[in-house]
């Protein structure tokens, strides 16, 4: 067997420099990619963190207290804003949850009945502008009240199997309560009022 004695050429030297960058390039790709499935991951698992403690922080004054209606000023703040009002009313006994946003991250504020707040930053998540509202009167007992509050979290960046067009409900902020003992004045300031059982209502930050 013969041995080429020329030594390699300059078009086969840059056919080989440019197959050793395509497969650099594939290779750094899949590394990056990795990473970023990696950061994505633990976003996703430190933001259900704090959804957890959101929802516990919450439903710790739900369960304490006996809730008579519930505001919200969304519309006219432009963020999101729930109030929650227990009884005694005349006590002016209230705890609220507003959701602001803060340049590329969202950040939930709660103010317990005791005048404590707590705050979570969501990264890599874009909280909805909207929430909805739910609510229903059990109509064999005038004691009987449901309601529960959805408020949509996406990923982000953009993913395909959590975003504005297809919502993944497990990632959401999602408040239900039952109560048995009475609750709903009859009061226009309240999402709750009486004509409104079985109804969802949608609020949006303008």
């Amino acid at each position: 067997m013969k041995l080429n004695k020329k030594g390699i050429s300059l078009i086969e030297l840059l056919v080989s420099i440019i197959l050793i960058s395509i497969v650099l390039i594939f290779l750094i790709q899949i590394l990056s990619d990795l990473k970023d499935e990696t950061s994505n991951n633990d976003y996703a698992y430190n933001n259900q963190i704090n959804r957890t403690e959101i929802l516990k922080t919450i439903e710790d004054d739900l369960t304490k207290y006996d809730l008579i209606g519930i505001s919200d000023e969304t519309e006219e703040l432009g963020y999101i804003k729930i109030t929650f009002d227990y009884h005694p009313q005349e006590s002016n006994l209230q705890s609220s949850l507003i959701i602001k946003k803060n340049e590329d991250k969202d950040i939930v504020t709660y103010t317990n009945i005791l005048g404590e707040k707590s705050s979570w930053t969501m990264s890599n998540a874009e909280i909805s502008n909207c929430y909805t509202f739910t609510y229903f009167n059990d109509s064999s007992s005038a004691e009987k009240h449901y309601f529960k509050i959805n408020i949509p979290i996406y990923n982000k960046p953009y993913h395909e199997d959590n975003n504005e067009k297809k919502n993944n409900p497990v990632d959401d902020l999602e408040i239900t309560y039952l109560n048995n003992n009475k609750f709903l004045i009859s009061n226009d300031k309240y999402l709750t009022i009486n004509d409104n059982s079985g109804k969802t209502i949608q609020k949006c930050a303008k």
